[in-house]
């Protein structure tokens, strides 16, 4: 069962742009900690490194759902590069490229892993 909120209940309310949990707080480690010691000195807690905090800002990235899960709402973040705006008249991926595919289940993460858009291949084919 999805969990999108029906359309015409969607169209009630203003919709912001959506930010995922995961890009959100990569961008903060970046901008906070990160950046912060490759500019301006700041010291690190022991055992953090750079190339730790590296890593982790690239797996919260990819870590990124790229939709709302109640809202269908793309991820702003331009983590994604060319996934944003390339077909953001689609209405059914909202320019994302990609739709969850709610039978093929991530366990491990709770969600349903993403197919490409339909409509946006059929596009292409065009």
């Amino acid at each position: 069962m999805s969990e999108l909120v029906p359309q015409d209940v969607l169209d009630l309310i203003k919709e912001e742009p959506y930010l995922s949990t995961a890009c959100g707080t990569g961008i903060r480690i970046e901008a906070g900690p990160y950046e912060g010691h490759r500019h301006r000195g700041l010291e690190l807690p022991e055992g953090v490194t750079p190339v730790l905090l590296e890593a982790e800002i690239r797996r919260l990235h990819a870590r990124c759902r790229l939709t709302h899960k109640f809202t269908g709402t793309g991820c702003v973040c331009s983590c994604h590069g060319e996934r944003i705006g390339v077909m953001a008249d689609c209405q059914t991926c909202r320019g994302r490229r990609v739709v969850p595919d709610w039978k093929n289940w991530n366990h491990a993460h709770g969600e349903p892993r993403p197919k490409p858009c339909p409509d946006c291949q059929e596009r292409s084919l065009q």
